[in-house]
């Protein structure tokens, strides 16, 4: 499958969770889901994960380096967490549970990761 059939996968299936969610406000849902959808892109694009319920931790690091190495600013890099691990927990088979933001480091205007992580299964 291509990077943009897997994108394109990935993308109904958080659409599905969207149609279902009834908590929140909703332009906090627009950015919420917006930014789950730039995460998406990049899993698409460097990944061959092909359902959102198998997201890890790892996946969530890697994004969160990428987004750095790419001058992201803090907030933006800190709401797209937020973004996806609210979207994750409408997940009802989700694999792996995401970690807080404590694994990395926001101080200083940079990220540092706090400490190896590895993935919990729910």
């Amino acid at each position: 499958m291509s990077s943009f059939g897997r994108y394109l996968n990935l993308s109904a299936q958080i659409n599905k969770l969207r149609r279902l969610n009834t908590e929140g406000n909703n332009a906090t849902l627009k950015r919420y889901y917006k930014g789950y959808k730039r995460f998406l892109r990049y899993l698409s694009e460097n990944t061959r994960l092909q359902r959102i319920a198998d997201i890890s931790n790892e996946n969530l690091s890697d994004y969160v380096l990428y987004m750095n190495n790419r001058n992201y600013s803090l907030s933006t890099i800190k709401t797209d967490l937020a973004s996806i691990r609210f979207w994750h927990s409408k997940i009802s088979d989700a694999k792996f549970e995401l970690q807080n933001s404590n694994k990395f480091d926001f101080t200083n205007g940079s990220i540092a990761e706090n400490s190896t992580d590895t993935n919990d299964y729910v």
